[in-house]
């Protein structure tokens, strides 16, 4: 079957939140261009970062591509096979983004540990200047917004308040 994260909207998500997500998703992506090719990983191409955001490994890196569409109401669910190739970090980190920004986005992994899924949070933690981002594997904290306030306006995320329900398949 393959090393596989998933993600779905399962609950409300305002085109505002997401597109705050999106903008630092392609942050992580801009910053990791070197590993990262377009959607089918052909070498010599670029992330497309234009409308959504769709990349892969580059060349005999690549395994299965990663895609967020531009608008919310395109969003059902998803996931990619990254077969733990390089740019399973950069998967995780955009999805790290989606897991704290978006409350109404359930996010999985195959991955079940802070060892297979701490690069990426490491990852949008320093892209992003952010060091209160949480990890996949926790429920991001009712008062997460606290935290934010913290950081600088022009790089603070919009976080979603959570629900009292699990978000997450692998929160604890």
């Amino acid at each position: 079957m393959g090393y596989t994260h998933y993600w779905s909207r399962k609950g409300t998500v305002s085109q505002k939140d997401y597109e705050n997500a999106l903008t630092d998703i392609r942050k992580i992506v801009e910053a990791k261009k070197s590993i990262l090719a377009n959607g089918s990983g052909d070498t010599g191409t670029k992330p497309e970062v234009d409308d959504g955001v769709c990349f892969n490994g580059r060349g005999e890196q690549s395994h299965e591509t990663f895609h967020l569409p531009a608008l919310i109401d395109d969003l059902d669910g998803d996931f990619c096979k990254t077969n733990r190739k390089p740019y399973d970090d950069v998967v995780v980190a955009c999805l790290t983004v989606l897991h704290n920004y978006c409350s109404g986005i359930t996010v999985s992994s195959d991955g079940d540990t802070d060892e297979e899924l701490g690069g990426g949070l490491k990852l949008a933690q320093k892209v992003l200047k952010n060091p209160s981002l949480v990890a996949l594997l926790k429920k991001v904290p009712a008062n997460a917004a606290k935290f934010i306030e913290a950081i600088p306006k022009s790089k603070s995320p919009r976080v979603a308040k959570p629900t009292t329900k699990k978000t997450s398949s692998l929160q604890g």
